[in-house]
């Protein structure tokens, strides 16, 4: 009985998917040449989660709305 209820903890503690995620994930590689290409530095994941972001409000709403179906199916 103990250890039913700690999977159905775990299991109900993960993460929705949203489309910003899904967003983040399809352009993760474009970002990460991008930065690398501009930056000397080495790319951390911050900085890319960080231009995700930025691009991700620069698209229009259209195209957000998109991506937020997309997480709904």
């Amino acid at each position: 009985l103990r250890v039913v209820v700690i999977i159905q903890y775990s299991m109900a503690r993960t993460a929705s998917v949203t489309g910003i995620k899904l967003y983040t994930s399809s352009v993760w590689d474009r970002i990460l040449g991008d930065l690398s290409q501009k930056s000397k530095k080495k790319v951390t994941r911050k900085m890319i989660l960080s231009e995700a972001q930025t691009r991700w409000f620069c698209l229009p709403d259209s195209t957000r709305e998109i991506w937020d179906s997309r997480a709904k199916m």
